[in-house]
């Protein structure tokens, strides 16, 4: 009897939280039934635990990699064009789980209500494409100076401007996407795959079974 009710008590948490998910994350469902591949989904790599996550993203994100200078720099040309500045208000997300895990337990990414977001088709990270750009002109990753960072400015808007966008058919290209909302859930995969019994380990099997559960 004790088993029965742990697993009672399983099925009604879960079907709970899907429901809210249906229920509060209706544009980014809109946009993922535009898609006939049901196991689309984006991913985000946590530092936090729990099946099941709702957060409020911070509104001035320190970077993990990139210099300070030169997140003002990109937020700057971002806003510019863009109107927002994702580089630190923004959360990191990803399609390849892969990408997303190596930044901590993988978890699926749903944003609450109306969002907006910027991708590029390409990019899958960009503090490497960001450092090859500046390195190509002979400028410094870090620390830069006053008139390196005019000339830091000149030569990143173009690379912002030509590699990104609010583009939904990039948004599961695989690539890096900033996501801008107010509230998100996340859902972990681990605990979902040990919820559901019919599958084999692998994650695209644990997303698939979840994301039909969200798209029905």
């Amino acid at each position: 009897m004790r088993l029965q009710s742990y697993i009672n008590e399983d099925e009604t948490y879960w079907k709970k939280n899907i429901e809210l998910i249906k229920k509060n994350c209706k544009p980014y469902i809109k946009i993922l039934k535009m898609f006939n591949d049901k196991s689309l989904a984006l991913y985000r790599g946590s530092t936090y635990k729990g099946p099941f996550v709702k957060i409020k993203p911070r509104q001035n994100r320190q970077p993990m990699n990139t210099d300070p200078d030169i997140q003002r720099i990109l937020d700057d040309i971002f806003e510019k064009h863009f109107g927002w500045r994702p580089r630190s208000t923004g959360v990191f997300v990803s399609s390849n789980y892969d990408i997303a895990e190596s930044y901590g337990h993988l978890y699926l990414f749903f944003p609450i209500g109306k969002f907006r977001f910027l991708c590029s088709y390409e990019i899958e990270d960009s503090w490497f494409d960001v450092n090859r750009v500046l390195r190509h002109n002979d400028l410094p990753e870090k620390r830069l100076k006053e008139d390196e960072r005019d000339e830091a400015r000149k030569v990143l808007e173009p690379f912002v401007v030509d590699n990104y966008k609010q583009n939904a058919q990039w948004l599961f290209s695989g690539s890096e996407v900033m996501m801008g909302c107010k509230e998100y859930y996340m859902v972990s995969c681990k605990e979902w795959g040990k919820y559901y019994d019919d599958y084999d380990g692998y994650t695209e099997d644990i997303t698939r079974s979840f994301m039909k559960e969200i798209r029905e």
